[in-house]
């Protein structure tokens, strides 16, 4: 799962989700399903942000990739944040 910037979503939601696709596709990996969740208000502040828009993301990957794909979807601008 994905927490996107609300923000940049509701601005370009191809370019912010298909972000998400091409991380996973450079590490080597498969997308199963990539959509959209749900928006709502964080339990804290995410660099500022008090709204996150989730997308939820199910992915083929090798497991040493995973610690890779971690540190790789903290540098895209418009992610918040990510949980795997």
């Amino acid at each position: 799962m994905f927490i996107l910037d609300s923000n940049r979503f509701g601005r370009d939601p191809d370019g912010v989700s298909g972000q998400i696709s091409e991380l996973i596709e450079k590490l080597g990996g498969e997308i199963l399903v990539s959509r959209l969740w749900e928006e709502r208000r964080l339990a804290y502040p995410i660099k500022g942000q008090r709204k996150g828009t989730y997308w939820l993301t199910y992915f083929r990957l090798a497991g040493g990739q995973l610690a890779r794909s971690a540190g790789n979807a903290r540098s895209p601008r418009a992610y918040c944040g990510s949980w795997s």
